[in-house]
C-alpha cells in the first residue's frame, strides 16, 4: 500500500506540473489527479480499476475501498464524501451494472486521457447525459410510447365503431322514409277511391263509421236511417223495435 501511494504521488506531481498553463488557468484539480492515479495504478486493481474499454472505472468492493484506499489518498474513509466529490465534477454512476461494485463514467475521464483532466471542472455537467439519467428516463419513455400507441389504437377503434353506427342510422332513416312514402301513397289511393264512391259501397267495403264521418261521408248504422232513427216497418219486429226506440222519454 505504501509503495502504491508513493508511485501515485510521483505521478500526481508530474501530472499537476504538466497541467499548469502559462496563465495559471489550466491547473488540474488535485482530486482528479489523485483519482486518475488511483485507477491507473496496477496494484490497486483489486480495489478500483478501469473497465475493459477504459471509458469507465469500477470500485469493486466499496466497503474495502473506503477502509483501505481512501485514507491513503484523501485522509478520510468516508465513501459518501468521495462519491459526492465525483458528482460535483460531473461523474455519473451506472446503475445497470450489477454486483456489489459501483461503476462511474465521465466523458473526459478515460484510460490514457491525462490531457483531458484539465477540461473537467467542478460543477461541470458534460454534454452527454449521465447514465443515471438515461437509465431512469428510458423505462418512462418506453412506457409513455406504449401508452400513446395504445391510446391511438383505441381512438382508431372508436372512430371505426362511430362510423359503423352512423351508417346504420343512415340506413334506418332511409328505410323508414321509404316505408312512410309507401304508406302515404297507399293511403292517398284509398282516399281517392272513397271520394269517387257513394257512402253505401264504402260501408259495404267494411269502412268503419268513425272513418267515414271523419271523411265527411254520411253514415248510418245498420237498422238506422241517416238521421239516426230506425225505419218504421208495419207488422214487423223491426217496426216494434222502432216504436220502442222512438218512444217519448
Amino acid at each position: 500500500r505504501g509503495a502504491a501511494a508513493a508511485d501515485a504521488g510521483d505521478g500526481a506531481a508530474d501530472l499537476a506540473a504538466a497541467g499548469d498553463g502559462d496563465d495559471g488557468h489550466e491547473r488540474v484539480a488535485p482530486f482528479l489527479i489523485k483519482l486518475y492515479e488511483i485507477v491507473s495504478v496496477k496494484s490497486m486493481d483489486s480495489y478500483i480499476s478501469w473497465s475493459d474499454k477504459g471509458d469507465t472505472f469500477r470500485i469493486n468492493d466499496p466497503t474495502v475501498f473506503a477502509r483501505e484506499v481512501l485514507p491513503l489518498y484523501f485522509k478520510h474513509n468516508n465513501l459518501r464524501s468521495f462519491i459526492r466529490q465525483l458528482n460535483m465534477y460531473g461523474f455519473y454512476r451506472d446503475p445497470s451494472k450489477g454486483g456489489p461494485g459501483i461503476e462511474f463514467y465521465h466523458e473526459r475521464f478515460f484510460r490514457g486521457g491525462r490531457g483531458q483532466l484539465k477540461l473537467i471542472k467542478r460543477g461541470h455537467v458534460g454534454a452527454r447525459r449521465g447514465l443515471d439519467a438515461r437509465a431512469a428516463l428510458q423505462p418512462k419513455a418506453a412506457a409513455a410510447q406504449q401508452q400513446q400507441a395504445e391510446t391511438a389504437q383505441a381512438l382508431q377503434t372508436l372512430m371505426g365503431e362511430l362510423g359503423n353506427m352512423h351508417r346504420c342510422i343512415t340506413d334506418l332513416e332511409d328505410d323508414l322514409m321509404r316505408r312512410v312514402v309507401h304508406v302515404h301513397d297507399k293511403l292517398s289511393g284509398v282516399l281517392a277511391k272513397l271520394e269517387q264512391a257513394p257512402a253505401g259501397p264504402a260501408v259495404a267495403m267494411g269502412m268503419p263509421g268513425p272513418l267515414l264521418s271523419a271523411l265527411g261521408m254520411p253514415y248510418a248504422p245498420m237498422g238506422m236511417d241517416a238521421g239516426g232513427m230506425a225505419p218504421h216497418v208495419p207488422g214487423s219486429a223491426a217496426a216494434s223495435s222502432a216504436l220502442f226506440l222512438n218512444r217519448p222519454r
